[in-house]
């Protein structure tokens, strides 16, 4: 049984592939969401204090025998109904990757000599794929760090959750069965396009504010604080603490089932915490 499996801390280099998958809830969680009474009189989200900061962390990479990684992959899952979905992900700034990973990744030597003489026809089928890659690459980036694309995997919202069409339109408790995306979600590795691997409770994590929506699956949760709109909330620094200690983690649901992520987590660095809730 995966639960029962003792979970282990493993270094950066031995990070297991595929990344960790991290399932990001949106109202209450990264945003908060007035209730309006018309479209005319529709308000606009509140993003979260040190958002910014939290999705260059999540959407960052790391190097793996000189190959670069995500630290996670990312996806979304709300229970709002898609037209709000795709609101609050404008709002967040967040958008659905249509590349792999590598065409969005060049090396600053070729990206200085302007080397676009890649051939990926082999990979894929679209014809207009060139013209496309060669638009979404930035000739003045010296660092990758500064440009991090917020972009993830799949977005998935209320249609996903098997409602019947009463409890779509009405407000009902609703539950994300993280079977569904095990079963039917793969990973593909961005350097070999025919290794693919499927994600379990050892490898996934999902941020969510409401705990009931996990009840089967209760110990890959990675609870926040309910965001009312405040413009002073640390949460998200805490949360980014957290991640840094489940990523490298053997069995997530393990170690978080036997009280792994129990006690204080301190910020790394209050000055940053005080900074960034100024720029938010």
């Amino acid at each position: 049984m995966i639960l029962k499996e003792i979970s282990i801390e493993v270094s950066d280099l031995e990070i297991r592939i595929p990344p960790p998958l991290l399932i990001l809830d949106l109202n209450g969680s990264l945003l908060f969401r007035p209730k309006w009474k018309s479209e005319s009189k529709r308000e606009s989200p509140i993003n979260r204090p040190n958002l910014r900061q939290f999705k260059d962390y999540i959407f960052g990479t790391h190097f793996i025998n000189d190959l670069e990684y995500q630290n996670f992959e990312v996806m979304i899952w709300s229970s709002a109904q898609g037209k709000n979905v795709e609101r609050m992900l404008t709002s967040l700034e967040i958008s659905k990757r249509d590349l792999p990973l590598k065409f969005n990744k060049i090396k600053e030597e070729k990206v200085k000599n302007n080397d676009n003489n890649l051939n990926m026809r082999n990979d894929f089928d679209q014809i207009n794929l060139i013209e496309k890659f060669n638009k979404s690459i930035s000739l003045n980036d010296n660092h990758h760090h500064n440009n991090i694309k917020h972009e993830v995997i799949e977005i998935w919202d209320r249609s996903n959750m098997g409602l019947n069409e009463l409890d779509y339109n009405a407000k009902v408790q609703t539950t994300k069965d993280l079977n569904k995306i095990w079963s039917s979600i793969v990973w593909r590795d961005p350097y070999q396009n025919t290794q693919r691997k499927k994600w379990d409770a050892r490898n996934t994590i999902i941020i969510d504010d409401s705990p009931d929506k996990m009840s089967l699956q209760p110990y890959n949760l990675l609870e926040i604080k309910e965001y009312k709109g405040e413009s002073e909330d640390d949460e998200l620094l805490k949360v980014i603490e957290k991640l840094k200690i489940l990523r490298k983690q053997s069995n997530i649901s393990s170690f978080i089932k036997n009280g792994g992520l129990k006690g204080n987590i301190k910020i790394e660095d209050e000055e940053k915490v005080s900074t960034e809730q100024e720029k938010t």
